[in-house]
């Protein structure tokens, strides 16, 4: 995952759990603790309510930091907030709608009598090439074996013409909106994407990109992803990468806010809708703190 969502968010992760290996950490301070704590209530405070009927299945706890790395004080104090929502009915129906199609399958290549068939051919020819290979028969060994791979083929074959199938069904009953994830995180400075973002807005003042890269996955389908970035980031394209980048301020205080990245991922006018309903100018005071 080399520098991509909140590249800083898991290489602080990476170093404390170096540091904490090696012993090197300590016991936050009263001031981290209030300001990390400070900072994950006003995300939370800004967020609305989830989707109408869906459940919350994750969020992160209103608890500062007990441990952190040495010298924290000497850099920006990155403090992360998650919450995520999904639709159990749908998502319900769905599991049931297809276990009953994986039941079915099942059933159909059971009795599947061309496929049995081959199956039973395929392990003949294999015992009379071995007989062969024995009574050191080459030119009948020869044969055997170009007839298994002809078998071998078409059988594989046919099992991937299946199992192409199969996954169509299980992308067309898997479905879309279902999930809805909102990450904010202060303090971080560098978002690298992918490929070029699909659209490039503004909402009250802050850049807003969205990249939409729908993909499959066993998790279900990924839908996009769209950012809303605070503080002074500057928008850089490379070719066919781009990222968003901020600088930090040497010296300045650790305990202070200086970037708000937001990243909701989710059906395209969901995540939109989502971030509309924040209360953004509460988050972004949190800048001017």
């Amino acid at each position: 995952m080399i520098k991509k969502a909140f590249w800083t968010g898991w290489l602080v992760v990476l170093w404390i759990s170096t540091a904490f290996a090696d012993g090197d950490s300590r016991h936050s301070t009263l001031l981290e603790k209030t300001f990390a704590l400070k900072v994950l209530t006003a995300f939370e405070t800004a967020l609305p309510q989830g989707p109408e009927g869906w459940s919350k299945v994750e969020k992160t706890d209103l608890k500062p930091p007990e441990i952190v790395v040495q010298g924290q004080e000497t850099f920006p104090m990155q403090v992360d907030y998650h919450i995520k929502w999904q639709d159990d009915k749908r998502i319900q129906a769905a599991k049931a709608e297809m276990d009953q199609m994986l039941m079915k399958q099942a059933q159909k290549q059971s009795s599947d009598t061309k496929m049995k068939d081959d199956t039973a051919q395929l392990e003949k020819l294999a015992q009379e090439f071995g007989k062969a290979i024995e009574a050191k028969d080459t030119a009948r060994a020869e044969a055997l074996q170009k007839e298994m791979e002809a078998l071998g083929k078409r059988f594989n074959e046919q099992a991937a013409g299946n199992n192409q199938a199969l996954d169509q069904q299980i992308r067309d009953l898997t479905p879309h909106d279902v999930e809805l994830k909102v990450d904010l995180s202060a303090n971080v400075f560098y978002q690298e994407f992918v490929r070029i973002p699909s659209e490039q807005t503004v909402l009250e003042g802050c850049p807003v990109v969205r990249m939409d890269h729908e993909a499959h996955t066993s998790q279900g389908w990924h839908e996009g992803t769209t950012y809303v970035f605070m503080g002074d980031f500057r928008y850089i394209q490379e070719d066919n990468t781009a990222s968003m980048q901020a600088d930090e301020i040497p010296g300045a205080a650790s305990t202070k806010v200086r970037t708000v990245v937001i990243r909701v991922s989710g059906e395209k006018k969901r995540a939109m809708g989502v971030i509309k309903q924040m209360n953004l100018k509460a988050i972004k005071a949190l800048l001017a703190e």
